[in-house]
């Protein structure tokens, strides 16, 4: 392996805007030798490999930490499927969701005691827990050693053992696991993979949460059979064109058939999850208890996260300019735009559920908000780019961590002191949450380093066309322009304002319970909402 190309770190700067110095301490502690990144410091995810946080942090880092990527990329190789063993939903090829050691990982008794128990439900036992629980965990993986292949092409010969005691190199691994997401195209030529384990992750994207994706009335989507999720698509169509330059002198017949089938995709992509009347894509695509597919009409964040994947490259020029056009009109509306970023759904579906869920309209995810500025970028939006990506930076820097989420309730106002929104007080208007939001998350960690790494070196914006730049401004003219807070003391008189809001886990996990009776099982929703309303009020909270 070459000498390391690390590019030297940028000067630290006293403006908190710009100040590193938070970021990098935090990014080496994340840091583990034979592991690459673990995804949070917080009580939730630490000394933890997830799949898709590691395969996301190290590829914006390979500018900045190279030996960051080639960790990951060595460690996920290693754990890649190797049989279909249905409680994991592990599949050969398939790169894993999740690998936690409950000795390592520091957590609440009550805590290891429920995951070590869903480790036995999924066929783990209760020390170890390795899920095969992602969809998209796979091209991330294939994007990730792409990249990196850019900056040491030797990657590729590197030899990995499998969990099966066989040895492969990465070459190989990329092979296996693109030919394992080929494996999933339906015949109408989408990528839908199955999820074997009825106990096992509702949503296997990145939006994995019980309540990621729902119904315009609130009913979970149809889990019995397949779902095609738009971001996955997108994904694969990446990861398959990615490989396939990445191995056309190793493997020139399969790199062209990989080509075809991403260039199958992203038709049935487009024509599929397209909505031209509200000229927005649909997030997902399910199906009725008669089989027959339906698109799912609530509007997510979703379809930002195309913006920076080749599915626009090589089209017609009115046509990107429509789909493009659409996505960013809808994401810089008043149902997503956010003084924290983008919501992860529209703000018109904030009342269909009892709960303030974790993927939900009244939540915010920094990681969510800049993938979506990188895709601005790629399509010659920078100054949009820059509107989301000071939002980001002010919201860390206002609450003085590095939080996985942020909560924004629907007027607007951002709940970024945590600390005092989970004490009840006195006037407080009282949340009922699934979750709140770790510490230390690596992917804000990742976005705050890269954002001010970008500022303090700016690079060449993509030429603009008429249709972007008039895009670009008709929206600059329309929403408010944030400005970076450049001063500790601003920071520190917003952190004590107080947004009049108890954040409550208890009343969160009851109303999530009763939400998901009304969604699987109707007929037992009556007696399900009241045990939830008995629990709450003899809980007295």
């Amino acid at each position: 392996m070459p000498q390391s190309k690390r590019k030297s770190v940028p000067k630290l700067s006293k403006r908190p805007d710009l100040d590193l110095s938070n970021a990098l301490k935090t990014l080496d502690r994340l840091k583990e030798p034979g592991y690459g990144i673990h995804p949070s410091e917080g009580e939730n995810f630490n000394h933890t490999l997830f799949a898709r946080d590691s395969a996301i942090s190290a590829r914006q880092l390979i500018g900045h930490d190279p030996t960051i990527a080639r960790e990951t990329i060595l460690a996920l190789a290693s754990r890649q499927g190797t049989a279909l063993i249905p409680n994991v939903d592990e599949e050969p090829g398939k790169i894993h969701h999740e690998d936690r050691d409950m000795s390592q990982w520091k957590a609440s008794f009550s805590n290891k005691i429920m995951r070590s128990a869903l480790s036995v439900i999924w066929g783990g036992n209760p020390s170890k827990m390795m899920t095969y629980f992602s969809m998209d965990s796979t091209p991330l993986y294939l994007l990730l050693v792409s990249d990196y292949t850019v900056y040491d092409a030797s990657i590729l010969d590197e030899k990995v053992t499998l969990r099966d005691n066989t040895t492969i190199s990465i070459a190989d691994s990329l092979e296996t696991a693109a030919d394992w997401m080929v494996s999933h195209q339906t015949h109408d030529k989408l990528i839908e993979i199955p999820r074997h384990n009825r106990y096992g992750l509702t949503h296997q994207t990145w939006k994995d949460s019980l309540t990621g994706y729902i119904h315009e009335n609130g009913n979970s989507l149809n889990l019995s059979q397949p779902i095609a999720y738009l971001e996955v698509q997108a994904l694969v169509v990446d990861g398959l064109i990615r490989t396939a330059d990445t191995l056309k002198k190793r493997l020139p017949e399969k790199a062209q058939a990989w080509k075809k089938t991403a260039a199958d995709i992203t038709r049935a992509t487009l024509h599929d999850f397209w909505d031209e009347g509200n000229q927005y894509f649909n997030s997902t695509i399910d199906r009725d208890k008669n089989g027959e597919r339906r698109r799912n009409g609530v509007e997510q964040s979703d379809p930002g996260w195309l913006l920076n994947t080749v599915i626009f490259d090589n089209l017609a020029e009115a046509d990107r300019k429509k789909y493009v056009s659409g996505i960013v009109n809808k994401l810089f509306s008043a149902d997503f735009l956010t003084d924290a970023g983008i919501r992860s759904r529209s703000l018109e579906y904030a009342d269909v559920l009892n709960v303030t869920d974790y993927h939900g309209s009244l939540t915010t995810w920094p990681i969510d908000t800049y993938m979506i500025a990188q895709g601005l970028r790629r399509q010659g939006l920078a100054k949009l780019a820059d509107q989301l990506e000071t939002r980001i930076i002010n919201s860390i820097n206002i609450s003085g961590d590095f939080y996985e989420f942020f909560f924004v309730d629907k007027d607007g106002t951002v709940i970024v002191n945590l600390n005092q929104a989970k004490e009840k007080r006195k006037g407080a208007k009282t949340w009922a949450v699934q979750f709140l939001p770790d510490k230390g998350f690596g992917w804000t960690v990742v976005a705050d380093i890269m954002i001010k790494v970008r500022r303090k070196s700016p690079w060449a914006p993509v030429p603009q066309k008429t249709w972007n730049r008039s895009l670009e401004r008709d929206i600059l003219n329309k929403i408010t322009n944030i400005s970076p807070i450049t001063t500790r003391q601003e920071l520190k008189k917003l952190l004590n304002i107080d947004a009049g809001i108890h954040l409550s886990t208890f009343k969160g996990k009851i109303k999530t319970i009763s939400d998901l009776f009304e969604a699987f099982h109707p007929r037992l929703n009556r007696r399900a909402k009241k045990l939830s309303a008995h629990a709450l009020k003899t809980h007295r909270i």
